[in-house]
């Protein structure tokens, strides 16, 4: 056996006991830009049975009805299914919720998980809710404490979700499956408003909870990003906010972006009262190796955006 081989091993061991999280911190890695993107509507099924590590494609979930979600997801990248549930609720208890971002929550009763099969979730999905929904603009949170999936939501996200839940109460705080980002645990998003935060603590749950009743974006340094935007618009909506002092959710502006030559990007805000912002921003990735879930043998790096001059020669 040659030492390379050896080294090899042993790197990959390494590599394979570290916790993600950690591996991002040291590493000084961003979060802006780092939230689910480019996600409209959201399909969340209440369901306290078993989670499997994959979340809706594997567990407890009947078959018929993970093939009903699963089914609606085809040709709708902009649909995104999560696994929901409140801690100690009973495996019965079930329901769906269709949440239209920036706009409102659509819930449907079930009763029971089996009953998921029954309805037409693709239907619904695009517009075409069936009978029974209860409609309602208040907003929850999703907490991201899928522990089969990383430890890091283990860890962090479950203890989280009960400081957000002490403070806010069980209708506006949730348990979730993965979303996305293993590394920036404890990792939740705001409903309806579609903003992404990550690497929260529990002694953050005083000032998320004061941002959720005011309605604003709150807390900027764990900010990821809007879900409704490109991971360029995400970067570029909060530099308008900073710059304009507006952070309510409601408030943002409208945003927009181009590709340029050579990896730029050109995004644009326009504001209610009618004036455009313009930031230009490039990729860059990082060269360390980052730990992209717990556990795992691969790696990844970090991706941040530097900022550009403005091109005056551009057209608005």
């Amino acid at each position: 056996m040659s030492d390379l081989f050896v080294f090899r091993i042993k790197y990959m061991n390494l590599l394979a006991a570290q916790r993600c999280s950690l591996s991002s911190l040291s590493a000084g890695e961003p979060l802006l830009g780092t939230a689910i993107d480019r996600v409209s509507t959201w399909l969340l099924v209440e369901f306290s049975g078993a989670w499997g590590k994959k979340g809706i494609e594997d567990g407890g979930l009947p078959e018929l009805a993970r093939a009903r979600i699963l089914q609606a997801t085809l040709g709708r990248p902009w649909l995104r299914p999560q696994l929901i549930k409140r801690e100690g609720a009973a495996e019965a208890h079930a329901s769906l919720r269709v949440v239209r971002a920036e706009k409102g929550v659509e819930t449907l009763p079930l009763s029971s998980i089996d009953a998921v099969q029954d309805v037409d979730l693709a239907a619904w999905a695009d517009g075409a809710a069936p009978d029974g929904v209860v409609r309602s603009v208040a907003p929850f949170v999703l907490v991201c404490t899928h522990g089969k999936r990383d430890a890091c939501c283990a860890e962090h996200g479950l203890a989280l979700y009960r400081a957000l839940r002490d403070r806010l109460g069980d209708d506006a705080v949730w348990q979730s499956t993965h979303l996305g980002g293993h590394r920036f645990a404890a990792t939740f998003v705001t409903l309806p408003s579609g903003y992404q935060y990550g690497r929260a603590r529990v002694e953050d749950a005083d000032a998320i909870a004061l941002a959720f009743r005011t309605g604003e974006v709150g807390q900027p340094r764990l900010v990821r990003g809007r879900t409704t935007l490109s991971p360029a618009e995400q970067v570029a909506d909060l530099a308008f906010r900073d710059a304009s002092g507006v952070w309510a959710t409601q408030d943002g502006a409208a945003i927009t972006s181009a590709q340029e030559p050579d990896g730029v990007v050109r995004v644009l805000a326009r504001r209610p009262t009618g004036e455009v912002a313009e930031i230009r921003l490039r990729l860059v990735l990082g060269t360390e190796p980052l730990i992209g879930s717990c556990g795992a043998i691969e790696t990844t790096v970090a991706r941040s955006f530097e900022t550009l001059p403005p091109d005056r020669n551009a057209v608005p």
